[in-house]
């Protein structure tokens, strides 16, 4: 598994000490992109309550 990109504010350091095996990092590390409000929308129609997404 190669890790390419990384959520803004996560550095490599904590993803590899939080995966049991060795990463492979991608030469072009890139941040991950926001979510759309299409998938936002999506992902708290799943999610009624709240309890995971604000």
């Amino acid at each position: 598994m190669t890790l390419v990109s990384l959520h803004p504010g996560v550095t490599v350091e904590s993803v590899q000490e939080n995966t049991p095996w060795k990463l492979k990092i991608s030469d072009k590390l890139e941040q991950t992109p926001p979510p759309t409000e299409k998938e936002i929308t999506t992902l708290r129609s799943l999610d009624p309550k709240r309890m995971y997404l604000g």
